[in-house]
């Protein structure tokens, strides 16, 4: 019977289904931001849950309180004093050691691999091996 209908060759827009997934399972499209501050959306979160105007203000200067302080770190950073030495530090990977497929091994692996880099002075000078130091 469906088949045999004239409904069988009509088309729906993506837009339908994004609506639906948006609002009836809180599913997102889009690629995510990357290094958010944590303080930033958790303000942001609030700022567009809350209701009571005064509440709402309050949390808007937090916000903007944090951001200036946020923007006051960075101008900082970039300052050039003599003296001062700049280290910035990442754990970039934790490897388990040894590589195997199997499941049960994964659990009772003793060995891991820490890769732990720290670069010696700021962020706008070049990347030589003079200042970065992997351990």
């Amino acid at each position: 019977m469906f088949m045999e209908s004239d409904d069988a060759h009509t088309s729906v827009k993506g837009s339908y289904f994004r609506r639906i997934f948006n609002t009836h399972y809180n599913l997102g499209f889009g690629a995510p931001k990357t290094d958010v501050c944590s303080k930033c959306l958790e303000l942001n979160e609030k700022i567009k849950i809350e209701t009571d105007p005064n509440k709402k203000n309050e949390l808007i200067i937090e916000k903007r309180v944090h951001s200036l302080r946020a923007k006051a770190f960075f101008e900082k950073l970039k300052e050039k004093e003599d003296g001062l030495k700049i280290i910035s530090f990442d754990c970039q990977k934790n490897l388990p050691l040894p590589k195997v497929p199997d499941q049960i091994c994964y659990y009772s692996r003793q060995l891991y691999f820490f890769n732990l880099t720290m670069v010696e002075g700021s962020s706008t000078l070049p990347m030589i091996k003079e200042r970065v130091f992997s351990y």
